[in-house]
């Protein structure tokens, strides 16, 4: 803007002079500060979040808030940042942690079973792996003897997956002789 000073003496006398004003926008947006979030993890990379868009604020005005979040989030840590624009293009941008976390035990289903003797001493019998539904691998294991004897074993299987957690489960192994 050219703002004209103009003066005048007693006499009548002029004088002008110009000064050009120019307002500049150099402070950039405010966001308002987000806080970290841990997140039970229904999947191993496909989580997905719909993200709350923080409230931001500028002298001149935003246009626009952007983010860099993934469509689906993995197990873990993922860093978004926000990054909001002002109308001059000044720039500010705020970050925080979304943390999906795997703390629920795996599910494991077993069914008791019965098998035929087939030498007194003890009976070799292939186990049927039980049915584990967990979002991670899961190692599996399980105290049965190498030989089952004549009557009732109990197997305990136990399933741990890839974050620690676990779960167990009973399985009755019944040896009959009905020969």
């Amino acid at each position: 803007t050219i703002v004209t000073w103009t003066a005048t003496d007693i006499v009548g006398n002029i004088s002008t002079l110009s000064q050009s004003v120019s307002l500049i926008d150099s402070i950039s947006p405010r966001i308002t500060f987000l806080e970290d979030q841990i997140i039970e993890a229904s999947s191993l990379d496909e989580n997905v979040l719909e993200l709350e868009i923080p409230e931001t604020s500028d002298h001149v005005g935003v246009i626009s808030i952007t983010n860099d979040a993934p469509e689906t989030f993995p197990l873990g840590e993922t860093i978004v940042t926000w990054t909001a624009t002002d109308i001059v293009g000044n720039l500010s941008s705020q970050s925080y942690k979304i943390t999906f976390v795997d703390t629920t035990s795996p599910e494991i289903s077993v069914t008791d079973q019965t098998f035929e003797a087939s030498i007194s001493e003890g009976t070799n019998i292939s186990l049927e792996v039980p049915i584990i539904v967990d979002i991670q691998d899961v190692q599996l294991t399980n105290d049965a003897p190498e030989t089952f004897p004549l009557g009732e074993t109990i197997v305990t299987w136990t399933a741990t997956d890839s974050s620690g957690n676990s779960a167990s489960a009973t399985q009755t192994i019944t040896v009959v002789d009905t020969t």
